[in-house]
């Protein structure tokens, strides 16, 4: 049965087997890579949220205690605090108090391409900073479409290179971002290369087999695909 149908698809014919090797192979192992690097970057996030809003919450502790520090000079020293604080993905930060917002510090990447991670829906988080009275609320957006990112992986990430403006930001980009994000795609597709190649060289052999064994039961090519 597999046999007839690799037959009718022409198994042989090198844009049907790279097709096939594409689809079948590279694809989903780069879908299940990504996923799964993403699903991590999730759990890092979760834990730097939770890491900030403990950091904020004895920050501001501190700063209130000190002498002639009030509540707008503490929001200004967490201002600076937050401007000094870069990540990947960067986060946004909300402090309200009594409906009335504080501090808001906004540094993210990817505010619309990518899904919001929030503090709030994080097990264990603390939402509040004491010694201010006031809430908090902090928002990353750190994950993407997963296959958005697998269409990014097979292209190298070529339409987000372009967009950047200078041979040395390229370059940088390409650098930081591009090849770590394409490495394992070029390198599943090298590995299903070399290994169909063999395979396909079997499967080639044994359908020729087969061609040659209908050809003996039916010398007058009765049934035969080619």
């Amino acid at each position: 049965m597999i046999y007839q149908f690799l037959k009718r698809i022409n198994i042989d014919r090198p844009y049907v087997f790279y097709t096939l090797v594409f689809v079948i192979f590279v694809l989903p192992l780069t879908y299940v890579n990504n996923f799964y690097y993403y699903k991590s970057i999730a759990k890092v996030e979760k834990t730097a949220m939770l890491n900030m809003a403990n950091t904020l919450n004895k920050f501001s502790e501190m700063c209130v205690k000190l002498p002639n520090n009030n509540t707008t000079q503490c929001i200004d020293k967490l201002k600076r605090f937050l401007s000094s604080n870069k990540d990947s993905y960067g986060s946004l930060v909300i402090i309200t108090a009594k409906n009335k917002l504080l501090l808001k510090h906004d540094n993210r990447w990817y505010v619309h391409s990518r899904l919001p991670i929030n503090l709030k829906d994080v097990e264990g988080a603390v939402t509040t900073i004491r010694s201010l009275d006031a809430n908090i609320a902090i928002t990353k957006n750190s994950i993407p479409n997963i296959w958005y990112s697998v269409y990014k992986s097979v292209t190298f990430s070529i339409a987000d290179i372009i967009q950047k403006d200078g041979i040395r930001k390229k370059w940088s980009y390409i650098k930081r971002v591009a090849i770590p994000r394409s490495t394992p795609f070029f390198s599943f597709l090298l590995i299903a290369l070399l290994i169909m190649y063999f395979v396909k060289k079997s499967i080639i052999a044994q359908i020729e087999f087969i061609n040659e064994f209908e050809d003996l039961e039916d010398p007058k090519g009765v049934g035969s695909i080619f």
